[in-house]
């Protein structure tokens, strides 16, 4: 058989876990990666990163979860420690 035997895995959904501080909902918006979109862990990864930039955070790690033909993307945000403890304004004007 000459065809190409791969399956191309999609998300089933997109999760955050251990946030204290952080609205999930924030970081959803500000997320690139959709329930739907192919499992791409180069874009998985460059997203974490992206994340990681933001001054809430120490590390950004993610796991995929459930049925591999259509995984859950959990991603793992470790906020600071040491704050913020004081309202912070954002305006969502992003570059």
């Amino acid at each position: 058989m000459t065809e190409s035997q791969e399956i191309e895995a999609r998300l089933a959904g997109v999760r955050y876990e251990g946030l204290d501080r952080v609205d999930p909902g924030y970081l959803a918006q500000r997320d690139s990666i959709r329930p739907g979109d192919v499992v791409d862990t180069a874009a998985i990864s460059q997203e974490a990163r992206k994340m990681s930039a933001l001054q809430d955070f120490d590390t950004v790690s993610y796991r995929l979860d459930g049925d591999p033909e259509s995984p859950t993307l959990t991603w793992l945000p470790h906020e600071k420690s040491w704050g913020p403890d004081y309202l912070k304004i954002d305006v969502g004007a992003y570059a």
